[in-house]
């Protein structure tokens, strides 16, 4: 705000985002038991190869945690690295989150692209549904619009802790 001459524009934005953190912000010992994720940041479109997570030093993962969820490979040194299938059926996963910018997510297509998983039917998640695919880009790019991140994964977190899909 400074370097453009519009302090009081940035200190609004600043705050409206610091408010909508705070207000989606959930403490570990709040009800509900933290809902533990895959964060998918690659793949090919329409299979499982090329799998790529992120771990626990991610901004993702860290607004996951902050909303009340737990990266199931937040113990993973890397940021983002790929996966075997063998590694990922020993996580326990509650939601499958994917990350694809720029990717046309009709109805038709995000059903397609969400019955890959079906290969992992021991996961939760998958038995579940609960997979969801986001395109937007603001998803990858860290910057004002991360409290849209964090309302959507509050909103995940809360369907899942009440049993909805």
């Amino acid at each position: 705000g400074r370097l453009l001459h519009c302090e009081e524009q940035a200190q609004a934005v600043r705050g409206g985002i610091e408010d909508t953190l705070r207000m989606v912000q959930r403490p570990s010992s709040s009800g509900g038991g933290k809902v533990t994720a895959i964060l998918v940041v690659g793949r090919q479109p329409g299979s499982l190869q090329g799998l790529y997570l992120a771990g626990g030093e991610t901004y993702l993962s860290q607004i996951w945690e902050m909303c009340g969820g737990a990266n199931a490979f937040a113990d993973v040194a890397s940021r983002y690295f790929p996966v075997g299938k063998e590694d990922l059926m020993k996580r326990a996963v509650d939601a499958i989150l994917e990350f694809h910018p720029g990717w046309e997510l009709t109805p038709s297509r995000r059903a397609e692209e969400r019955q890959v998983w079906n290969i992992f039917s021991a996961l939760s998640a998958v038995q579940k549904g609960r997979i969801y695919l986001f395109s937007h880009s603001y998803f990858v790019i860290p910057g004002p619009r991360i409290s849209h991140i964090a309302v959507s994964f509050s909103g995940i977190i809360r369907k899942i802790q009440r049993g909805e899909q």
